[in-house]
């Protein structure tokens, strides 16, 4: 989930915004790179500066922007007739880009979903709640059912299957009933066998264990071999938890990284990726070296939530920026730098807020309306969960 400053559904954490003076000379240093204004813009919509932040538009409809105007960006001013104007000439940039197909429309669930994972042994796809914290299977006829209750109600953040078992992010919930240990970060490591079944039948799986983090916002993970490593969106950081050592303990590995959110592992090359509100990182594990990725003029690569590796590219879901976006980033041959980008879907019907998915046999399941900015009052649409092949989209 990629906030940075808007207020997360059901009151989960907020990660920082970049502070005022950071936008500023992120415009000025990064001419080539169009994020910023879009960036500075909210900013000063959100501070209550309308007509600064539609100068600033302007400037973005002066470049080569692409990636629309999100109305639940600009909130403060989304009745403005100046905005309007601007977000029509913008959105149009952005055309419709539909490669994928539905794979299942969930209508009976009652959670607000972000993360999602899958099973390939048991064939089962799993949706997180950022409300209360439970994991919930969807079953082959499409119905969903509870699989594994959060015992502390906790926010469920990013979620993936690895080594048999389900592993799960959870984050403090400020709701008022919630239980004191919910204000502790936490990966849970949850039980697979016989998921599908088990959750079908309406069983409840076990807690497998429980891995304590510093309190923030844990938002994402990969594991290569037995290291995870997990985004802290709040702290800016990037953990690696060794699973095999006699008392694992996250360790810091990458930090000063704003709104680090999606990350991705390279096992082959022993490479971890990770997207911030600007840029695409890597860590090296052998050299213990975090570094940012070199990218092409006029490439924008920030506000990745999802980002998943595969065969010298990274998928991305590109939902901080605009109206949101799934793209392909070409790497070069050192995985040292971005060479292009290509857009693999937008706007599709129910688009609102794609969040994360997972590769499954060469294609990526994503789910595509989390609807997390949704008004309150506004019932929760059918969840759908897309299905898109990811052979090498040519223009």
């Amino acid at each position: 989930m990629f906030l940075l400053g808007v207020v997360a559904a059901l009151g989960a954490c907020q990660s920082p915004a970049p502070p005022p003076s950071l936008l500023l000379e992120s415009v000025r240093t990064h001419p080539d790179d169009p994020a910023p204004i879009y960036y500075l813009a909210r900013s000063l919509a959100y501070r209550g500066q309308p007509d600064q932040a539609l100068q600033r538009l302007n400037e973005l409809r002066q470049s080569s922007w692409d990636l629309g105007i999100s109305t639940s960006d600009f909130e403060a001013i989304s009745s403005n007739s100046g905005f309007l104007k601007l977000q029509a000439e913008l959105n149009r940039r952005a055309l419709p880009v539909v490669r994928s197909q539905i794979l299942t429309r969930v209508a009976d669930t009652p959670i607000q979903p972000e993360g999602l994972a899958y099973d390939p042994e048991s064939r089962t796809l799993f949706l997180g709640d950022l409300g209360l914290g439970d994991v919930y299977a969807v079953c082959a006829d499409g119905r969903s059912s509870r699989y594994y209750r959060s015992p502390t109600r906790q926010s469920a953040y990013g979620m993936t299957v690895a080594k048999g078992q389900l592993w799960a992010l959870h984050n403090a919930n400020p709701l008022p009933d919630r239980n004191p240990a919910s204000m502790a970060s936490a990966l849970t490591a949850i039980t697979l066998e016989g998921a599908q079944t088990d959750a079908c039948n309406g069983a409840t799986t076990a807690l497998s264990r429980r891995y304590p983090f510093p309190s923030g916002e844990l938002n994402d993970l990969c594991l290569i071999d037995h290291r995870v490593y997990v985004t802290d969106s709040r702290l800016g950081v990037l953990y690696e938890l060794d699973l095999e050592a006699e008392r694992p303990s996250p360790r810091v590995v990458a930090e000063g990284r704003i709104g680090i959110n999606g990350v991705a592992c390279d096992s082959d090359q022993q490479r971890v990726y990770f997207a911030d509100w600007l840029n695409i990182g890597r860590y090296e594990i052998t050299s213990s070296q975090a570094t940012t990725l070199d990218r092409a003029p006029g490439l924008t690569a920030g506000g990745i939530d999802g980002l998943y590796y595969q065969d010298g590219q990274l998928i991305g879901i590109q939902n901080g920026l605009g109206i949101g976006r799934l793209v392909a980033l070409e790497l070069d041959a050192e995985g040292l730098g971005i060479n292009s980008l290509r857009i693999l879907e937008q706007g599709t019907p129910e688009q609102e807020i794609p969040t994360t998915g997972a590769i499954v046999d060469g294609a990526l399941l994503y789910l595509s309306n989390s609807q997390l900015a949704r008004p309150a009052q506004r019932p929760l649409d059918p969840i759908v969960v897309r299905r898109l092949p990811l052979q090498r989209w040519t223009h």
